[in-house]
């Protein structure tokens, strides 16, 4: 497999021989993997724009996901999810939040307003980094919006620990078993 950024490849890149996995696998498409997935299990996609004025991506999720109510979206980027408010408000859509990190983060909060962004956006769930736990901000931003309290990314019992006492009604997970939560409870 070529070492390239897959921002780079268009889909009929992605079915070439030199962009597969080594066991022959390509990296599949959305629509693949919605018809692989087919509503057995809830979907959360996370679209990466960085775009102010293109909104092609969120357009082309919608198509590929349009009408599908076990498909979610998030994004950090506030235009994402007002997009979807405006043309897809059927589709359950979230925000995802940290703390700004370095100056740079520190100036686009201040010139960005996210406040005012997440008022346009109207999420229905707003996803906040668990290594930040507990936020004011964030729990009384959930309140004020109706909107549910998501946690990413758990990805220890510790990480998990914080997010419950925090009161989350989910847990955004990678490289654990979360069966392990639900054996302790039963």
């Amino acid at each position: 497999m070529k070492n390239v950024p897959i921002s780079r490849l268009t889909s009929q890149d992605l079915e070439k021989e030199e962009y597969r996995f080594p066991n022959g696998e390509k990296i599949p498409t959305l629509e693949e993997v919605v018809a692989l997935i087919d509503g057995r299990v809830k979907l959360l996609v996370e679209l990466k724009s960085f775009t102010l004025t293109s909104r092609k991506l969120e357009q082309a999720t919608y198509d590929a996901i349009k009408g599908k109510d076990w498909i979610f979206v998030q994004a950090f980027n506030p235009y994402t999810i007002m997009w979807f408010e405006k043309n897809a408000p059927e589709v359950t859509r979230g925000i995802l939040a940290t703390v700004a990190k370095n100056v740079f983060m520190q100036i686009g909060y201040y010139i960005a307003n996210p406040d005012k962004m997440i008022a346009q956006a109207k999420p229905h769930f707003i996803a906040f980094e668990v290594k930040y736990m507990p936020s004011e901000k964030i729990e009384k931003l959930v309140k004020e919006y109706d909107a549910k309290y998501l946690a990413w990314t758990v990805k220890t019992k510790e990480d998990e620990a914080v997010a419950r006492e925090c009161g989350v009604d989910q847990i955004i997970f990678e490289s654990i078993d979360p069966s392990e939560w639900f054996k302790a409870s039963e």
